[in-house]
């Protein structure tokens, strides 16, 4: 069964269900929300909502050409070396 499929089936489920199990599945997509999935380069914990914000910062930093690249970044790397 495909993701989509899959996510068909549950909204149709969810169509008939009852307050209790809406309830539950409610609070078990909260709690995956909530749980911690990667950590930053500091080490700060981060979720799944935070991380994905993260990643879509990102995309845009390279849609807007807010990035260095890789051959810049060596050479700027190789100055820091010669100040030392």
């Amino acid at each position: 069964m495909s993701t989509i499929e899959l996510k068909n089936k549950i909204i149709r489920q969810m169509e008939y269900s009852n307050d209790f199990v809406l309830k539950q599945i409610s609070d078990l997509l909260d709690k995956c929300e909530s749980e911690i999935v990667a950590s930053d380069t500091s080490g700060f914990p981060l979720t799944i909502s935070e991380y994905n914000d993260r990643v879509e910062e990102g995309l845009a930093d390279l849609k807007y050409g807010r990035i260095t690249p890789h051959e810049d970044l060596l050479k700027e790397i190789e100055g820091w070396e010669n100040e030392l």
